[in-house]
């Protein structure tokens, strides 16, 4: 799929704005110059709504501006063309069709009086195929179809990139298992493997439904109650797994309103003389990031050590070291592994015994020592059982063996970081308090409500990282619990009766879906490295790193562990964490690597549309990333600052088919030169990297020439 062009109307500041993307082979950059609070976040915005519509887009869409112009009922609109490649077989032969379609999708917002609310009215969508004679409408059912063909909405978060939103996946105040959550559901959505997840679940409900016609006699109770409580656990893992993903959907939500809150509240420091204050809370806020990150990252490492089996081998070895000894000598006498049952069953298969007794069933001698071993088989059932769980104890005694010292000094040291990092919070915390204490006392009735909201807001996010960390940890105990479970299930099922039909069919079910599951997670594994050798082949180019050859070099290469972890290794093998030891350039080129290695293996060919995707960086890196990114892409769209295009215009001038500028009139007089003709939105102009005119004229530009109108 390829973008033409796109018109945006009334969609926030963006009140008519007409796009064309390029289409050239060679020069496949489409460059929309602007800086930021002029409509870029917007204007993809404004994309998905048209591709995918409000299930995806809930945030109001209506301007500002018009409402206080008093309009009430606001008409919206999206209109977007591209091409596409449709794949068709015909008589055993398949051939390969270029379609041009035009989407529009319309929609109108009811704004109540205090413009408080808002009401959406359903989306309105057609679809339109340019054909010989003209564009024709394509029927309403099938219009969802060439849209997910064309760029599957699972693929949506891939190819519509926010540069500084692409560093979730290493960012420092997240959670490892955040980011590895991240990260894993950009593969799994990335797989797109729907069918085979539902065949799965499938196959677990059969043999779930097969419980209730097992002959609950014998070891059936025992297996229908193991098989009850794994499927609780499932159902609820599922669900919370789902509510999760909200989670930190909505955190990162308020993440992105406290960060606008506290622009605002930035914005108003700088007023006048307050300029110097502003300047020592940021720094102070940069002091609290940093120890917090470090105190984070010390509580992670005691969980883990108060999670580990080291602290387990500690605390019980001496309680357990009867029954070691015990097993020990059972060892000895070899007790075990030894099961009595599969050993009379194929005695039983003979017409003799070992001894050359007579096993046949013609004769009554026979007869009477086949009863007696099905005796003996009854009776050693629980025998058995009892003598697997003590060889499976032995063989795992080992793991609660503790290590020299080795816990309680890595205890040690994390508990002096710990309390070393929260000393330097709680003292860089007072002091911002009282920063914060005396922007408080200045008379300023926005800043007090911006301070409110504030507060509100990041009461919010620590009720949502409670919530979050609560579901993690449930989530690994019934997943730790399931595999215990199943251990349990797996032993009563193979003591059923074998004239137990339904438990024969349980079996098969299981067995089908432990295929299944192998399968897929084969399949997760194999794209995983896929994904993770395109990484680290597109990090190291961007970074102009050599493979590890130059000796001198930092970084050597990166990986995605099966963990779903990004990792970075430096000489030696020796790991470096990302959210510290990179710098701001290459934390953003590994982000921005692993989302192009994920555009290159889904065999996707789409627009990859960034917003700012430069910042952070400079020099020789700056323009290896930008190469780097347009190389990989089929048709590459870019938002760019004036601050971003400095220093890269020559690889622009090379690659880019397309360029236009938004201005936003608002920023007249501080930013723009010209007085615009209307306030309050955002304008056009056809304006290269090099260029500026009446309408996009900054007071601060430099080396731009003036366009010929």
């Amino acid at each position: 799929m390829k973008l033409i062009s796109a018109r945006f109307k009334n969609i926030r500041l963006l009140r008519d704005i007409f796009i064309e993307f390029s289409l050239d082979e060679i020069k496949k950059l489409t460059v929309i110059r602007a800086e930021n609070g002029t409509g870029k976040t917007t204007a993809m915005m404004g994309l998905i709504w048209g591709l995918y519509g409000s299930k995806l887009v809930k945030e109001k869409l209506y301007p500002l501006s018009l409402f206080e112009e008093g309009v009430r009922e606001i008409p919206i609109e999206v209109q977007i063309n591209f091409e596409t490649e449709e794949v068709v077989t015909r008589q055993g032969k398949t051939v390969v069709n270029e379609k041009v379609y035009q989407l529009r999708r319309k929609c109108t917002e009811f704004v109540s009086g205090d413009g408080l609310t808002f009401k959406r009215s359903s989306d309105d969508v057609s679809l339109f195929e340019n054909t010989t004679e003209g564009f024709k409408p394509v029927i309403q059912s099938d219009i969802d179809l060439i849209i997910e063909r064309a760029l599957p909405v699972n693929l949506k978060d891939i190819y519509f990139t926010d540069g500084d939103k692409a560093l979730t996946f290493i960012e420092s105040t997240a959670s490892g298992s955040e980011k590895r959550l991240r990260v894993q559901k950009a593969i799994e959505s990335l797989l797109s493997m729907k069918d085979l997840e539902a065949l799965i679940s499938n196959l677990k409900s059969v043999k779930h439904s097969f419980l209730k016609n097992i002959d609950k006699s014998d070891y059936a109770q025992k297996l229908v109650e193991v098989e009850e409580k794994i499927q609780s656990n499932e159902d609820w893992i599922s669900s919370n797994e789902e509510e999760l993903k909200e989670f930190l959907t909505d955190k990162n939500s308020l993440a992105e309103s406290i960060s606008k809150v506290k622009k605002g509240i930035e914005e108003q420091l700088k007023l006048g003389n307050k300029e110097a204050l502003s300047n020592e809370i940021n720094v102070l806020l940069k002091q609290q990031k940093n120890d917090n990150a470090m105190k984070e990252n010390s509580i992670s490492s005691l969980c883990g050590l108060l999670n580990s089996k080291d602290i387990a081998s500690c605390l019980i070895h001496r309680k357990i070291l009867p029954a070691t000894e015990l097993l020990k000598k059972m060892k000895a006498r070899d007790n075990f592994p030894k099961q009595f049952i599969p050993v009379l069953n194929d005695i039983l298969a003979r017409e003799k015994c070992l001894c050359g007794a007579d096993l046949s069933v013609k004769s009554k001698e026979g007869k009477e020592k086949r009863d007696y071993i099905h005796g003996v088989i009854d009776d050693s059932r629980e025998v058995d059982l009892l003598n697997n769980r003590a060889s499976s104890l032995y063989f795992s005694s080992a793991d609660y063996t503790p290590q020299d010292g080795g816990w309680n000094k890595k205890y040690a040291s994390a508990t002096e970081i710990y309390f070393n990092s929260d000393i330097n919070l709680r003292s860089s915390s007072d002091t911002l308090k009282k920063k914060q204490a005396m922007v408080d006392e200045i008379n300023d009735d926005l800043l007090i409500k911006l301070r409110d909201q504030e507060k509100i807001l990041e009461q919010k996010l620590r009720e949502i990282n409670n919530s979050i960390t609560i579901n993690q940890d449930e989530i690994s105990r019934r997943k730790e619990s399931n595999s215990y479970l199943k251990k349990d299930a797996e032993i009563f099922s193979s003591k059923l009766n074998k004239n137990n039909t339904a438990g024969g069919k349980h079996r098969l079910a299981e067995a089908l879906t432990t295929i299944y599951e192998n399968v897929f997670e084969k399949i997760k594994t194999t794209e995983l490295q896929k994904v993770s050798l395109e990484m680290n082949r597109i990090f190291l180019s961007m970074i102009g790193a050599d493979s590890g050859i130059d000796p001198k070099g930092m970084i050597r290469r990166a990986e995605l562990s099966s963990d779903f972890d990004i990792r970075v290794f430096g000489p030696n093998g020796q790991p470096l964490n990302p959210d510290t030891e990179l710098n701001g350039a290459s934390r953003r080129a590994i982000s921005l690597s692993f989302i192009l290695a994920l555009t290159k293996v889904s065999n996707v060919s789409a627009t990859n549309i960034i917003d700012t995707p430069l910042g952070m960086t400079s020099g020789l890196v700056k323009s290896s990333l930008l190469e780097n990114m347009i190389k990989e892409g089929t048709q590459v769209v870019m938002f760019l600052t004036f601050d971003e295009i400095k220093g890269v215009e020559p690889l622009l001038d090379k690659y880019a088919g397309k360029s236009r500028t938004l201005s936003f009139s608002g920023h007249y007089p501080k930013m723009l030169k010209n007085k615009p003709e209307n306030y309050g939105v955002t304008n056009i102009c056809e304006c290269s990297h090099r260029e500026f005119c009446q309408v996009c004229e900054r007071t601060d530009q430099k080396n731009l020439v003036a366009r010929v109108m």
